[in-house]
């Protein structure tokens, strides 16, 4: 249930349904103006903030554990609101058992009258003691579940990146052998480019933000197919700016190791 979702017992249109000939028998009980006074305190609470699953649906940048901690820290914002919601509900309460009790003792006043404003008791006890526990509990889950997706994410990208550290290496060598444009290249969905650009993709998609960073400085231009050296007529300068490319890329990719 969203923690936004307000019961209606504590509504004053639901009082004002229910009372029957409550007010004429048991006098002006305060519990509408409470009841009142409870919910504008709670419409003044930013759910969007505050609920996680409410706010997740605001976020627009990539979503990780360190988003999560940042929208936390907003939720936290909005805690002095739900502290006035809670003074509120003292309020109400009190107002709500010495009604119980009253009416109650009462011999004219109707059971069913005695047993609503009980519940309404009983309602704002459980809401006052439990808001801030539940909006607490409901954030702890809400980072659990998005750290445990984020250590699945990353233990995903790290066998893919390990997988590339290796064929990296293997294809550098090949090249080595044919230091050719072509060599470099490889195919459409092989070779020592296409690794090139796998890496940055698995880099990318294992939400750690120093890898992240480090492959915006450092790998993210070795992706670009306009980085791959150009076919000359005179093979022995191409021989050697492929050679050359490739060194710049494997002394990349030794950094990036000792990142990693």
């Amino acid at each position: 249930m969203p923690l936004n979702t307000y019961p209606v017992i504590l509504t004053e249109t639901d009082w004002n349904n229910n009372k029957g000939v409550i007010a004429k028998m048991a006098g002006e009980t305060g519990i509408g103006a409470a009841l009142k006074a409870v919910k504008d305190e709670w419409d003044k609470v930013d759910w969007n903030k505050v609920d996680p699953l409410i706010a997740r649906n605001h976020v627009t940048e990539k979503f990780t554990l360190a988003t999560v901690d940042k929208m936390m820290v907003v939720a936290k914002g909005e805690y002095p609101k739900l502290e006035n919601v809670q003074r509120k509900l003292t309020a109400l309460s009190k107002l709500a058992l010495a009604a119980s009790v009253k009416f109650k003792a009462s011999k004219v006043i109707a059971k069913s009258s005695a047993d609503h404003v009980t519940r309404i008791w009983a309602t704002s006890e459980s809401i006052n003691k439990t808001l801030v526990t539940n909006v607490d509990a409901a954030w702890r889950e809400f980072r659990k579940v998005q750290s445990d997706k984020d250590l699945l994410r990353l233990q995903t990208a790290l066998k893919s990146i390990d997988g590339y550290f290796v064929s990296l290496k293997k294809f550098a060598i090949e090249i080595q052998n044919t230091p050719t444009v072509a060599q470099y290249r490889g195919g459409a969905t092989s070779g020592f480019h296409q690794n090139v650009r796998g890496l940055n993709a698995a880099l990318a998609t294992a939400t750690n933000p120093v890898w992240i960073k480090w492959a915006e400085d450092n790998w993210n231009d070795f992706a670009l197919d306009s980085y791959v050296p150009k076919e000359e007529s005179d093979k022995g300068k191409e021989a050697i700016a492929v050679k050359a490319k490739v060194a710049e890329v494997l002394a990349a990719l030794k950094k990036c190791e000792a990142i990693v």
